[in-house]
């Protein structure tokens, strides 16, 4: 799931992600991973 989406962002490419609502724990870690490491302007 992570390697896709370096590989995209890497390209510059916009990118969208739609996790399980049965996966919440998984949502977080992601949320947390992309909160911690992109500025939330660069996410707009």
């Amino acid at each position: 799931m992570i390697s896709p989406l370096v590989g995209a962002i890497a390209a510059e490419n916009c990118v969208i992600l739609k996790l399980s609502e049965q996966a919440p724990f998984t949502f977080q870690v992601v949320a947390n991973l992309v909160h911690s490491t992109f500025d939330i302007m660069s996410l707009l």
